[in-house]
């Protein structure tokens, strides 16, 4: 695994999305103190100040099946380790959205390309 880390950029996705066109291996994670453009679903806005945790993971290839369940797999785990690690209940509002004793804590956004009959995903 490589961890790209960086102070301040525009999106974690987007950097990741460079990445990968041009050829970076998967599961590098691209990580930053905060983002000034950081994305939502669909073309919202994620406001992202310094203090949040900002990561975007490029996967190896997905099988259909796996692409087509990723968001929730990944919602459940964040969710799971929060809980194991803090003791705190996380409630997960479909499709992507984490809540925190009734506030929208974060987000769950994975993007997926296909090259040839693989299927690639950034979560």
């Amino acid at each position: 695994m490589k961890i790209k880390n960086f102070e301040k950029i525009a999106s974690t996705q987007e950097i990741a999305s460079k990445l990968f066109k041009k050829g970076e291996k998967p599961w590098t994670v691209v990580v930053a103190k905060e983002q000034i453009k950081g994305k939502g679903r669909g073309k919202n806005f994620w406001y992202s100040p310094r203090g949040g945790l900002y990561f975007s993971i490029l996967l190896p290839p997905l099988s259909i099946e796996d692409v087509e369940i990723l968001t929730n797999l990944a919602a459940f785990f964040v969710a799971k380790v929060i809980f194991e690690e803090l003791g705190e209940k996380i409630f997960i509002k479909f499709p992507n959205d984490l809540y925190l004793n009734g506030k929208k804590i974060g987000g769950i956004l994975t993007e997926n390309t296909i090259c040839g009959n693989e299927y690639y995903s950034i979560v």
